[in-house]
This record gives C-alpha cells, structure tokens and sequence, in this order.
C-alpha cells in the first residue's frame, strides 16, 4: 500500500481532520474516534510501516517514550489509575490498520475495558520445548544485532580517520 493511499498516513500527516494530543517530527498521537474509553489515543510514525518488526530502532525508541509520556499525563490530567498501552501487531493479533499504531488506553476500576484470554494448558515438556526455541531463536537475533551493531562502530572509527575534504 502506497502512503498515499494509506488512511494512517493521511491522519499523520494532519491532512485529515482528527483531535491531535501531541505531534513531533516523527509521530502523532490524536484521541480515537471509537475509544475503549474517553481520552484513548492512538500513537502512529508519520512514516508508513504496518507492523511492529519494520519500524526502525531509533524510531521504535522514541515511540516507546513518547507513549511512556502520554501514560504519565494520563494519569496526572485525567485521574484515571492505571493505562494499557496496546499493540495489535499483525492481523492475527487484531490489527485493523494498515499501519502500525499504539494504543494508550486510560484505565479505571470497573470500566468495562477487558484484554482477558482464555488461558491454554501447556505440558511441561511442550513448556520446554518453546522455551528452548525462543532461546536458540534469540541468541541468534542478538548475535546477528551484535554483528551489526560491531560494524557500525568500526565504521565510525574508520569515518574518523578519514581526512576533511578540501573547500
């Protein structure tokens, strides 16, 4: 889908008509239009990426941080007790849009709002067998995040070295 023709990009960018709470160079956070409760808002990239695995790091940081923000103000302005920040990541998992979005969700005691799942059985060994899975997966991930990571340093240390171009 072509950011043109992606409604979440659109809403981003402010050229479609929405109560903005907070906007800055890489995301807006407006009030939903459907909220699990009053003051639900909806945090996005102003750039198009659908779910959670393509944004990049420096920008999934700053959205944690952002929501992190708009969870404190929450609590503070609007008195509620607690917040649920929400991702539907993937169809599977609910996502509507096709653009990734955070939820961040005021909470109150008795407001109706449920996440509850019916919970599954799992067999120790089949515990052990997932778990075994995601640790060989993640070792993995981490050595291939260590690698890159390693790269970006060398290159550095060699952009150092290199001398100033001439006027």
């Amino acid at each position: 889908m072509a950011m043109e023709e992606c409604m979440f990009c659109q809403i981003a960018a402010g050229k479609v008509k929405s109560v903005t709470v907070y906007e800055d160079l890489k995301c807006r956070a407006i009030l939903d239009i459907n909220p699990a409760n009053p003051g639900h808002v909806l945090l996005m990239p102003k750039e198009h990426h659908v779910v959670w695995q393509t944004l990049p790091d420096d920008l999934v940081s700053h959205l944690a941080l952002v929501s992190k923000d708009i969870s404190n103000v929450m609590l503070a302005v609007l008195g509620v007790k607690g917040t649920n920040i929400y991702i539907a990541n993937g169809e599977p998992a609910g996502q509507k849009a096709p653009h990734f979005i955070m939820h961040i969700i005021p909470r109150s005691e008795d407001d109706g709002v449920s996440f509850a799942w019916d919970a599954k059985k799992m067999s120790e060994d089949d515990m052990k067998t997932i778990g075994l899975q995601m640790q060989e997966g993640l070792k993995k991930f981490v050595k291939q995040e260590e690698k890159k990571e390693v790269k970006e340093e060398e290159t550095e240390v060699v952009s150092e070295k290199l001398p100033e171009r001439m006027p």
